[in-house]
């Protein structure tokens, strides 16, 4: 069994083929995937379990992915976890904001199958 295994992510996407294709290309390289379309549910998914890694869409239905990523990073119990920020948007206002609130990487969408692993390996320390 692969070493990435141990490691698990959350994506939260709200596009069902792009949510498919990241999760699909991630399980394939062993990680443990878990994909939810909408902020709310992805709270509740983190209070539950521990991920190594949360892949966050910016454009969500409802809270959008902004008001998630600031939740994540106020609370004692997922502050820690790194954020790879995965979005269409590929303003100097966007990334500037991404990475003032910590974001460990992000991805401009469309991405490769290479992209998005290349990205969570560099993230999760295997590159």
């Amino acid at each position: 069994m692969k070493k990435e295994a141990e490691k698990s992510i959350l994506i939260v996407e709200d596009e069902p083929d792009i949510k498919r294709f990241a999760r699909r290309v991630l399980e394939l390289e062993g990680y443990r995937v878990n994909a939810v379309g909408d902020a709310e549910t992805a709270w509740k998914e983190l209070k539950k379990e521990k991920y190594s890694l949360l892949v966050l869409d910016l454009r969500l239905p409802g809270e959008n992915g902004w008001a998630l990523f600031e939740k994540v990073k106020a609370d004692p119990q997922t502050s820690g976890m790194p954020v790879l920020v995965f979005s269409a948007s590929a303003s100097y206002e966007s990334r500037k904001r991404a990475q003032e609130l910590g974001a460990a990487g992000f991805l401009v969408k469309p991405v490769t199958a290479q992209g998005l692993v290349d990205a969570v390996a560099a993230i999760l320390g295997k590159a």
